[in-house]
């Protein structure tokens, strides 16, 4: 039960004729229509679905190859979408007239929550109840995808966030060496290793300060080790409308988070010119050997692969704690969901192929592949995680020794988190606004949320 602790056109013919023949090829094309839509070239129908772009969108293809050999009829068309888009900018996309059969989105971006209250989505109670994904998922994540009692998303995964990876040829020219047990004991210890990196020349840590989330990552990961364990619930919570308001923002821990991050960029653990950069882009610095560490999660060795970096050459280690001898957790991200438009060409089609698509071994697989975590509590075997390449199964193998802790900004209104988060960061990073300030406007945000009727949480 190890992820029990996350969170956490229809086609109308008006056809005029005196021929019979003609009255039964509307007849036809109705009954086709009323099976999942109109159907292409030589009868076969399209199924479009959106996914986001690496080696997930190529882990589903592989799925949908499988589903269309026993529908050869059907052929599926993965249409893929980018960070930026998947969030506000694909609210207009799924709810237009030609929105895809399956559509991507992740929670706390403020995208499911718009399209739940503008009624954009198709309830899928019929397909948690085929799949018994409540069970499957486990209490948390079940309650976390149920709005006002109904379903209207599917969770693909999940990701653990918060790693550092590191190539080890740099490390060994810099005479640094990484953490025993892949964890710092103290924030000098983490800055004796980029001193060290920089008097042999190299960028320390390579981050994507213009993402809309990356800078994210590092609050995720510093905020559990600044605060007690009760703090770091009571921030998960405390934005419910009613509930007592124990953690502020503008308390002392949350405060000394964001100074961390100013003295990161005062003492170049960030590389220059980061708040310019897109997480492609460092991940190409990264590969071409100018930067020493890179920001990632357990999605990231596949995707620095791709990018020409050596998996032999490639370590891991937790970022430093806030507090002296605190074990750093992995931040557990569940939020990748699948959703059927309500403008869907091919509802029940697009049902049929989640339905075959989130089978154990199926899920199992795809999520192996992309390097990211089978979303089932009850799924995560040896035999599954011997299908991980063996950087990401290593990782595995600490998940229980290190804590697995739901993500903060993900797990909070949007309005708070990811919507709120990085702007406030980039501002501050970028010398618009104090460390005080931006707590400040957090705190403003937090008192909002709070005094507003409840939302669908995002």
């Amino acid at each position: 039960m190890e992820i029990s602790v996350m969170i956490k056109g229809d086609h109308k013919r008006s056809i005029a004729s005196f021929s019979i023949v003609l009255i039964v090829v509307a007849m036809l094309q109705l009954i086709l229509s009323a099976c999942g839509g109109s159907g292409g070239a030589g009868g076969v129908t399209s199924l479009r679905v959106q996914a986001t772009q690496g080696p997930g969108a190529q882990a589903l293809q592989q799925a949908a190859s499988d589903f269309e050999k026993s529908h050869p009829n059907v052929k599926i068309s993965i249409e893929t979408v980018d960070d930026t888009t998947s969030r506000g900018p694909n609210i207009s996309v799924l709810s237009s007239p030609n929105a895809p059969d399956i559509g991507y989105l992740q929670r706390s971006t403020g995208v499911y929550s718009t399209l739940v209250q503008n009624n954009e989505l198709v309830n899928l109670d019929s397909l948690w109840q085929k799949n018994n994904l409540a069970s499957q998922y486990g209490t948390q994540v079940a309650s976390y995808f149920t709005t006002n009692s109904h379903h209207y998303a599917v969770l693909l995964d999940a990701l653990y966030i918060s790693p550092i990876f590191y190539q080890k040829h740099i490390f060994a020219q810099a005479h640094v060496s990484a953490p025993a047990n892949h964890q710092f004991t103290s924030m000098d210890q983490w800055y004796a290793l980029v001193n060290g990196l920089h008097k042999a020349g190299f960028e320390a840590l390579g981050v994507g300060g213009a993402s809309p989330y990356d800078l994210g990552h590092d609050m995720d990961a510093l905020l559990p080790t600044a605060v007690t364990k009760e703090q770091s619930n009571a921030y998960l919570t405390d934005w419910q409308p009613g509930t007592p308001e124990t953690a502020k923002y503008t308390d002392s821990g949350f405060v000394n988070t964001l100074q961390t991050l100013m003295d990161w960029k005062q003492r170049n653990v960030f590389e220059s010119g980061f708040m310019g950069f897109q997480v492609q882009q460092v991940q190409g610095e990264f590969a071409a050997g100018k930067l020493a560490m890179i920001q990632g999660g357990s999605y990231s060795p596949s995707s620095l692969e791709q990018a020409g970096v050596n998996a032999n050459d490639l370590g891991w280690f937790m970022l430093p704690p806030m507090t002296p001898g605190v074990m750093t957790p992995f931040d557990v991200y569940t939020g990748d969901s699948f959703v059927i438009p309500t403008h869907a060409k091919h509802q029940q089609l697009a049902e049929e192929f989640l339905s075959y698509f989130l089978q154990p071994d199926i899920l199992n697989k795809y999520a192996a592949a992309g390097g990211s975590i089978t979303p089932y509590a009850n799924s995560l075997s040896d035999s599954v995680i011997k299908q991980y390449e063996p950087i990401v199964q290593d990782m595995l193998a600490y998940r229980q020794k290190f804590g697995l802790v739901g993500i903060w900004d993900s797990d909070i209104p949007g309005e708070i988190g990811q919507k709120t988060e990085v702007p406030l960061l980039q501002a501050m990073l970028s010398g618009q606004a104090t460390v005080q300030q931006t707590a400040q406007k957090f705190q403003d945000a937090l008192d909002h949320v709070r005094s507003e009727p409840p939302a669908p949480l995002d």
